[in-house]
């Protein structure tokens, strides 16, 4: 979601029933993901065959391609900062340049006054595959690199940032691997090591009061970082009946009215929360029943 929305809303006593209407499907991938920018909802697949931009129109209740928007652009200051495997652009002018023979960069992302990005070069020796962050503004218009505030070597080769987020003055990435890594500003630290022998992947975070959650795969369920420690809440969000407690997924999360809303593959359930209990809303599939 576009950090830069303030949400409003009103509490009742009757919220009213939960009643879902799907959207069209993007394309044929089964990995879509979506971005919100200039009060637009943007579709993309990470892979497959069909990897174009689309955006929603929700007068036609269609989806059109869209060939001038950087995917997964966000806004700061008063301008749009973007990235790409090559470099980071602010307005359409780098602030950041992978040299040639450099690697690549992955997976930016931008908060207190932090470039923060992946960087990976596996035909390097040894292999090159750390976080790195550099400290830039708006302020910082000149296309020249900023300069390397801190790096850390990843845990495993073929590690990569499945969710950004950040508490405070903390930066907080978490990996495919189940590598949680925390930057506080000064230097970076390894709050999770990754164990590619182990299931741990955290799929969203989210800012929730004075915590950070993060949906976790394979409980299915959230965990929370208070800027220190990293702590798993089981039955957050429980179980459908019936359902084994095994190889789930809390794969999206969101705030909706106060409440998180939070989605668990496989079977498409949907949970709010409204500050004292979970309550099932329902599922979005109806296959297999």
């Amino acid at each position: 979601s576009d950090r830069r929305l303030l949400h409003f809303y009103v509490t009742t006593a009757e919220q009213g029933s939960f009643k879902p209407v799907a959207l069209p499907r993007v394309n044929d991938n089964a990995g879509v993901y979506l971005f919100e920018y200039d009060n637009r909802l943007f579709a993309k697949s990470r892979g497959g065959r069909d990897s174009k931009l689309r955006v929603w129109d929700a007068e036609r209740g269609t989806w059109h391609v869209d060939s001038v928007t950087v995917p997964f652009s966000v806004h700061v200051g008063d301008g749009v900062l973007t990235g790409s495997t090559h470099g980071i652009a602010y307005n359409g002018r780098s602030v950041l340049d992978i040299p040639a023979g450099g690697g690549s960069l992955a997976e930016p992302y931008y908060a207190n006054a932090f470039l923060a990005y992946r960087r990976h070069d596996r035909d390097a020796s040894p292999p090159v595959n750390e976080l790195v962050v550099r400290g830039w503004t708006t302020t910082d218009r000149a296309a020249k690199p900023v300069a390397e505030v801190g790096t850390i070597a990843m845990g495993t080769p073929r590690e990569f940032v499945y969710a950004w987020g950040q508490l405070g003055d903390h930066i907080v990435a978490a990996t495919n691997t189940g590598g949680v890594y925390v930057f506080d500003g000064v230097r970076w630290k390894t709050l999770l090591e990754p164990d590619v022998n182990v299931s741990f992947q955290i799929y969203a975070m989210l800012n929730y009061r004075d915590k950070l959650l993060m949906g976790q795969y394979p409980t299915g369920e959230l965990f929370q970082y208070d800027g220190k420690d990293l702590r798993h809440i089981e039955e957050w969000p429980p179980a459908m009946p019936g359902v084994r407690k095994q190889a789930r997924e809390a794969q999206t999360l969101a705030i909706y009215g106060g409440d998180i809303i939070a989605g668990v593959w496989p079977w498409g359930e949907v949970w709010k929360y409204d500050g004292s209990e979970w309550d099932f809303m329902g599922r979005m599939f109806t296959h297999p029943e």
